[in-house]
């Protein structure tokens, strides 16, 4: 087993016993079918021995649960959560998203279930944000060479738009640490969500975080656009979730907690 994903094994067990790979299509209405990335720890990942893991995994085990419905995952790349959302394939995306105006556009959101900021990894040796504050750092880091997941990452997009950065894209935030850890490409920072950030550079002992979050984002569960039935079910189920310490004891078991924003 990895290094860094030891520790997430937590709750992967009750996750394997109802997450399983859909074909395709959204399922029966005693099936919520959940569209999901999993090569994103510790929100979603595959468990070793198979089924998933992860916060989102055990979030959705919980809605499935409190709705008294079966659970369905479907495991795909990021973009295809949002498109099989969009098109109906999957009645809901939990894959850490972020809200935002542009994919309200095409699908309903949830309440928040959780506040994230993005963040800078660097070396260790690289002290030059050390005691800056947010504004600090993005004045600091305007126009520097930057690496970053897909141009779709919310990171990616706060670098080209606020910091104006170089942005070296990669095809995710681990690979993204990964280059950074070996200096590809020239790069000397990172950005990426602060919720995943010890995650994605525990294997890398030569990266640390800048622990200072840049912005306030919120996590939500998107909806097929229009299903205002789903998506009030779906308000109310994860309400009493988030009321009565289910979801706090999910992000403790991945010292996690639910405002870690701006």
């Amino acid at each position: 087993m990895k290094k860094g994903l030891k520790k997430f094994m937590v709750g992967a067990l009750s996750i394997m016993a109802v997450g399983v790979m859909a074909a395709c299509g959204g399922g029966s209405s005693d099936t919520l079918v959940v569209a999901t990335s999993a090569n994103f720890p510790p929100f979603g990942y595959l468990a070793e021995g198979g089924g998933y893991a992860g916060v989102d995994m055990q979030l959705a085990a919980l809605l499935a649960e409190e709705l008294g419905m079966e659970l369905e995952i479907q495991n795909m790349p990021f973009a295809s959560v949002l498109v099989a959302t969009q098109t109906g394939q999957a009645d809901i995306a939990l894959s850490a998203m972020t809200i935002n105006d542009a994919r309200r556009e095409n699908m309903n959101f949830t309440t928040p279930y959780l506040v994230s900021g993005q963040v800078i990894i660097t070396h260790v040796g690289n002290n030059s944000l050390d005691g800056m504050t947010a504004e600090q750092i993005i004045n600091h880091l305007y126009g520097a060479r930057m690496g970053a997941g897909t141009p779709a990452n919310t990171g990616a997009i706060f670098a080209y738009n606020v910091i104006q950065a170089d942005v070296v894209n990669f095809q995710g935030t681990a690979l993204m640490a990964a280059g950074l850890s070996q200096g590809l490409e020239g790069i000397e920072y990172g950005i990426l969500d602060h919720s995943v950030a010890a995650t994605m550079i525990a294997e890398h002992e030569n990266l640390k975080v800048v622990d200072v979050p840049l912005t306030r984002e919120y996590y939500g569960i998107g909806v097929v656009l229009g299903d205002y039935e789903l998506l009030d079910k779906l308000n109310e189920a994860l309400h009493t979730i988030l009321s009565d310490g289910r979801f706090d004891a999910v992000l403790a078991q991945y010292g996690l907690q639910q405002d870690m924003g701006r």
